[in-house]
């Protein structure tokens, strides 16, 4: 009896350990925006400061890293976006962690492009790397357990920036994975600098709710968006978020 017991025990632990833990959507984002994202499928907000922020998940157990994360920038411009994906049956939290990690798989990504106004190939190239000083190319991390903090250098070779490194940091827990990209050399656009080192974050945030996979994705940025091109650049911003949306949803386990 005790040996039964016992095994159900150690199944049990299993099944928390690489299951999702739920949350309550409606603990983590207005009814409002609950709504909005049951009529729309998503959400998109602009800004220029801190104070614009409005989409971002409440009384999450990563809110604090995020907020940490977001006052490295001084940021003049926001984009923000929530999408929802469908619960998938059998899905492990530890499973979307590799996935996520496995930033190679990112190589091909589509988007739509604005200017040509049609989809076009988004990223070229993506690895994980030693150090931006020595540059060597390694494996994707396949931890055994989700791990509190993981940190690393990204190459991104993108349609937009060229071949490009960033840093990398993710933090994690049984139910939320928020994964940060800063950049580490200066970002242009012909001969407009976009960002100059380390003034550019990009943030990617699930959360596995009872209702589904809340994405909360995040641009902010040092440089100011001119006024008579915002329109068009915000647009060009959450077509990548649509993007990223889209490679999170062909990876959900």
């Amino acid at each position: 009896m005790k040996k039964k017991i016992s095994l159900v025990l150690l199944l049990s632990l299993f099944i928390l350990q690489h299951s999702f833990a739920q949350m309550m959507l409606s603990d983590i984002i207005t009814a409002d925006q609950q709504q909005e994202l049951l009529t729309n499928a998503k959400i998109t907000n602009t800004g220029k400061s801190l104070s614009d922020i409005i989409l971002m998940p409440k009384n999450t157990a990563l809110q604090a890293n995020l907020q940490s994360e977001i006052n490295k920038v001084k940021m003049k411009s926001v984009a923000e976006s929530l999408y929802l994906l469908p619960n998938k049956k059998g899905a492990n939290q530890l499973s979307l962690y590799h996935n996520l990690l496995n930033i190679a798989s990112l190589k091909g990504l589509q988007f739509y492009s604005r200017g040509d106004k049609k989809m076009k190939e988004l990223i070229y190239e993506t690895y994980l790397v030693d150090s931006f000083a020595s540059k060597n190319k390694i494996d994707a991390p396949r931890p055994s357990a989700i791990p509190a903090r993981w940190q690393g250098v990204m190459m991104q070779d993108d349609e937009t920036f060229g071949a490009k490194y960033y840093d990398v940091i993710v933090y994690a827990n049984e139910n939320e994975i928020l994964m940060t990209t800063q950049n580490i050399e200066k970002l242009t656009q012909g001969i407009v600098t976009t960002a100059k080192p380390k003034e550019m974050l990009i943030v990617v945030y699930l959360m596995q709710t009872d209702a589904g996979l809340l994405i909360y994705q995040l641009v902010v940025t040092a440089q100011g968006i001119p006024g008579f091109v915002q329109a068009k650049a915000y647009e060009s911003l959450f077509n990548r978020q649509e993007a990223y949306k889209n490679w999170i949803e062909r990876i959900y386990p």
